[in-house]
């Protein structure tokens, strides 16, 4: 808008018409703002559930890992997970997982190229819990969650004799104990990353409907204050101002 026709609006127009612009624009600027910080609000909302499921779901995974050697034990515990799973989305249900092993070389850690700044997250900083990222072409939602060793690690993954009595002395086994054994392994020690996949389709959806929900609501109410704001000004401010006018005209010219 060129200057002078901004100036025009504001400057030379009638009073009705420069409370009609301000108020409108106002209005409409704070209403298009608390909207749109509404609906970010809620897409951190959705978004901090899939930071919880994934949270949630790094102790079944690794107690499930525990129990490779018992067939008994591992069905077990995949039936209750199942049962747990029933209710969620069917865009949920289908999550996928890995454990990437830090120390391991690059063929068996299993993390894809794109996880390398996530993970050198925790190798950056010893205490950090957990890291995710978006990726929204794929609409998906990976989460990361160290799994830091405790006391009760500590005494079994140092000691290989445990281990074996553990998963069996059997000479399948033999590989896997040497992985697993670290002589010099501490509490708080990094042990591995449940690296978790889950699809963000449903919450998009949502979004989406959201979204044009709160642009619909933001249209009406906007076009409604404005139509009270025309009401108020034109009858409870203009309408005054004309008559006061109009009677202070005709004193000027004599007639009281």
């Amino acid at each position: 808008m060129a200057y002078s026709t901004f100036k025009r609006l504001l400057g030379e127009s009638n009073l009705e018409r420069k409370c009609r612009w301000l108020l409108g624009t106002g209005t409409l600027v704070l209403m298009g703002a608390s909207f749109l910080i509404y609906a970010r609000l809620t897409e951190d909302l959705a978004y901090d559930q899939l930071t919880h499921t994934g949270r949630t779901l790094v102790p079944p995974i690794v107690a499930r890992l525990h129990s490779s050697h018992n067939d008994e034990l591992r069905a077990g515990l995949a039936e209750f997970q199942k049962q747990a799973e029933e209710t969620w989305p069917d865009n949920l249900k289908g999550y996928r997982y890995k454990l990437i092993i830090p120390n391991a070389t690059e063929t068996e850690r299993q993390a894809d190229a794109d996880d390398g700044p996530s993970l050198r997250q925790f190798d950056d900083n010893p205490g950090q819990r957990e890291a995710d990222r978006r990726l929204r072409r794929e609409r998906r939602f990976v989460y990361y969650g160290a799994v830091r060793a405790s006391d009760s690690c500590v005494v079994c993954h140092r000691n290989e004799t445990k281990l074996a009595t553990f998963f069996g002395n059997q000479p399948s086994s033999q590989d896997k104990i040497k992985k697993l054994a670290n002589p010099n392994l501490q509490p708080g020690d990094l042990m591995a990353i449940a690296r978790i996949e889950l699809s963000t389709e449903f919450i998009e959806d949502g979004l989406h409907t959201n979204r044009a929900w709160l642009i619909a609501f933001a249209v009406f109410t906007t076009f409604a204050i404005l139509a009270g704001i025309y009401v108020i000004i034109r009858y409870v401010v203009v309408r005054p101002v004309k008559e006061l006018k109009n009677t202070t005209d005709a004193i000027t010219e004599g007639n009281y």
